[in-house]
């Protein structure tokens, strides 16, 4: 199975049962039905690539955002780095990013 969708390049990927998350240079970040191939959602709002997706995703434009995958809705917009958060982590209690301008 081939999925499409995104117009350059994917940069991130997570796979959650049957759910696939990728993101990509085209800002934005897609939820897949592993099973049928069908995009369910297609979730925008970074500003520049998106580099990392759990279900989370975080850009160059120095924001993480907190989604909720069963409707495809924002819960959480997450700021103050100046430039690229490209790792995030997850405990049960506790989310961890790491930007380039050197702070977690």
């Amino acid at each position: 199975m081939v999925l499409t969708g995104h117009d350059k390049a994917v940069r991130a990927l997570a796979v959650h049962g049957r759910t696939v998350v990728s993101g990509s240079f085209d800002t934005t970040f897609r939820v897949w039905d592993l099973i049928t191939g069908v995009c369910k959602f297609v979730l925008t709002g970074q500003r520049q690539n998106v580099y990392s997706v759990v279900i989370y995703s975080s850009s160059m434009d120095g924001t993480v955002r907190v989604w909720f995958l069963k409707n495809g809705s924002l819960l959480h917009l997450l700021s103050g780095d100046t430039s690229l958060v490209g790792l995030i982590s997850l405990s049960p209690t506790t989310l961890v990013s790491a930007a380039a301008d050197s702070t977690l």
